[in-house]
């Protein structure tokens, strides 16, 4: 007989001793990152509970191996909370030791809410320098084979030339655009719904080079440019031969 402690949570493990172990299947619900355990049933049992009240609810229900129900619930514990408290950590873009956990939905390339923020920023305050009475300009961290296949003007051309190595590679895309270019909603809404937007946009060109986002930050003193590499996320100085690579220099933007 299981007995609860008057708020629904087992609080009797006792059973049987065996020599062997044995198939226990637990069911509970999440509350934060632990399991609460409502029964454990001998043997593996599927959960028949409907699938909305599964997500809605947090439920909770697993098999695992054990010579008594506390062994089985002790293995569920250890498997199944532990990977719920394992956060994925900030990649600490700008090197200064940052440790923040990515929160869902906030975090950009890897990068906490805060740091991205700032990478944000960056881009923003590059923006603000170029924008004038006739341009303002954006920025965008897309994959490049989403741009080159659904970006197009109204008459079929497309907006950005992008070579075929690299097809695939995220890349940070630099945004120019005429304020009264009559083409600039249309490329502005197939954009839209692919990154934050900051204006409306119509030209667009590369300013980034394989595997790497351009940090310009210390625009536009291009020796003290730094690049941020594709593979530890981290930013280092750019190169002469790196920058002279680049599609577009912000210091040929029109202004």
């Amino acid at each position: 007989m299981i007995e609860y402690d008057g708020k629904g949570h087992l609080v009797d493990c006792t059973v049987a001793q065996h020599d062997q172990q044995q198939t226990w299947t637990v069911f509970g619900h999440w509350e934060d990152d632990k399991i609460v355990v409502e029964d454990v049933l001998l043997g593996d049992h599927q959960d028949t509970r409907p699938e909305s009240c599964k997500w809605d609810q947090g439920l909770f229900a697993a098999s695992a191996a054990g010579r008594t129900k506390a062994e089985a619930i002790a293995c569920i514990r250890a498997e199944y909370e532990d990977d719920a408290t394992d956060a994925e950590m900030c990649i600490d873009p700008f090197d200064e030791g940052c440790t923040e956990p990515l929160d869902d939905g906030e975090g950009w390339n890897g990068a906490c809410g805060t740091c991205a923020d700032r990478e944000y920023a960056i881009h923003r305050q590059l923006g603000q320098a170029h924008a004038g009475p006739d341009w303002v300009v954006l920025f965008y961290d897309l994959p490049v084979r989403d741009v080159v296949d659904d970006v197009s003007t109204d008459d079929g051309q497309e907006v950005i030339d992008v070579p075929e190595q690299m097809a695939g590679d995220r890349v940070l895309l630099t945004v120019y655009t005429k304020r009264s270019d009559n083409r600039t909603a249309d490329v502005h809404n197939r954009l839209k719904n692919e990154t934050r937007c900051y204006a409306t946009t119509e030209r667009i060109e590369l300013a980034v080079f394989k595997d790497t986002t351009v940090d310009l930050s210390n625009h536009p003193h291009a020796g003290n440019l730094r690049v941020r590499d594709g593979g530890t996320g981290k930013y280092r100085p750019i190169e002469r031969a790196e920058w002279l690579a680049l599609n577009t220099s912000p210091e040929q933007s029109p202004n």
